[in-house]
């Protein structure tokens, strides 16, 4: 393990590195300049961030159904896939490697950050924004015919889409939805059908014995939060508590939790005990 005087010295050189701010006083006495030049750099990541922003929401955010692209041009030109080619799941059925392959990853994950923005600036622009990211996500989760099933994007029409989601799409997906609806930013209603959407999804999920369902033939699974390994195993923990949060452990969903798959015996060996202690973040 890296000893704590070791990983200073490695943060310094890596703020040293990449231009950040010295934070000790300098024997000479150059506290005031060095405090200078830390405005200056703020104000410079203020911008940058700003910069960020704009582009973000000028190239990658659809204007009409909030959902995100993996890839568009520099002036913003973004290269759709016709109705049809979702519908016979050109070029494959993960529609990688075109614009529409990660709209619930992106999404999910960018909500966290709308959110922090919004708490921060309080502005009601900012606030919309993140409304608008929640409202592609629902929209996402509702284009399909099987329950559970988390489109990966939406083509022009806003309901053609590829066949297969997964769980590096599903998970962002609750995540960004279990924040949002803990937030202060969605009205009653709002609130109230996202967290039916949360809720149905977990069930959908549970019902495929913790598999990604596809949404039409050939395509049934890709995907899954059953097992046990690394990727697994914190995964369906995070589902599980996050259901019971939503659900406020009312009613029969809370018993989602009782049937998830047995710990491993190996975990029974060494006296595995789950956390009593709550940990979402408020």
């Amino acid at each position: 393990m890296m000893r704590w005087t070791s990983w200073l010295a490695a943060v310094a050189a890596v703020a040293a590195a990449i231009g950040l701010p010295g934070q000790a006083l300098c024997a000479d006495g150059r506290g005031t300049d060095e405090r200078g030049e830390r405005k200056a750099e703020k104000q410079a990541l203020d911008e940058a961030v700003e910069r960020a922003h704009r582009e973000l929401w000028r190239r990658f955010i659809d204007p009409a159904w909030h959902t995100f692209y993996n890839h568009a041009g520099i002036d913003g030109a973004v290269i759709l896939p016709t109705a049809e080619e979702c519908r016979t799941d050109k070029p494959n059925a993960l529609s990688w490697d075109i614009s529409i392959s990660d709209g619930a990853m992106f999404g999910g994950l960018y909500m966290e950050a709308a959110i922090h923005r919004w708490m921060i600036t309080k502005q009601p622009e900012d606030r919309e924004k993140a409304r608008r990211v929640a409202a592609g996500l629902m929209k996402l989760a509702s284009v399909g015919q099987t329950k559970g099933f988390i489109a990966r994007g939406l083509t022009a029409d806003g309901s053609a889409h590829y066949a297969l989601s997964s769980n590096d799409q599903t998970l962002p997906w609750l995540y960004g939805m279990w924040r949002y609806v803990r937030s202060d930013i969605p009205d009653e209603r709002e609130r109230r059908e996202a967290k039916a959407k949360i809720l149905e999804v977990v069930e959908a999920l549970h019902r495929h014995g913790w598999r990604v369902p596809g949404d039409r033939p050939p395509f049934d699974y890709f995907g899954s939060f059953a097992d046990f390994g690394w990727s697994g195993a914190p995964r369906l923990l995070f589902l599980l508590k996050m259901a019971a949060d939503v659900s406020g452990g009312q009613g029969g969903r809370s018993s989602i939790a009782r049937r998830s798959p047995k710990r491993p015996r190996r975990a029974r060996r060494v006296g595995w005990r789950p956390a009593k202690k709550a940990w979402f973040p408020r």
